[in-house]
């Protein structure tokens, strides 16, 4: 008897907590923005690139590819980091002037 009175009770909790859910469920999906709206990360984007310093889209760098600089020295390098916002990153960057790192370059990017 025990048993039956602890199972009505525990079947009563749950639709209770069932019905609950679905209306904070229902409430959420009313309150979501439409899926028009511009994501945080493209909106963020345009504000925190390199990319946008050098003048590529995000469509144009979704993936890795080779793209032609547009710097003639290394303080043109650095003055694109710092409009970039890089320099109060702590961010050390290397570039490899190697002989054999040109030639991967020229034979991969055939540039």
């Amino acid at each position: 008897m025990v048993a039956l009175l602890l199972f009505m009770f525990a079947t009563v909790v749950a639709l209770i907590l069932f019905d609950k859910y679905e209306e904070e469920h229902e409430m959420q999906t009313q309150n979501s923005r439409p899926f028009t709206e511009e994501p945080r990360a493209e909106r963020d984007y345009s504000t925190c690139s390199i990319f946008t310093v050098l003048g590529f889209t995000r469509e144009e760098v979704r993936s890795f590819t080779a793209f032609r600089d547009h710097f003639r020295s290394y303080a043109e390098v650095t003055g694109a980091m710092r409009r970039a916002g890089l320099d109060r990153m702590r961010l050390i960057v290397g570039i490899d002037f190697s002989g054999s790192n040109e030639w991967q370059g020229r034979r991969t990017f055939k540039g």
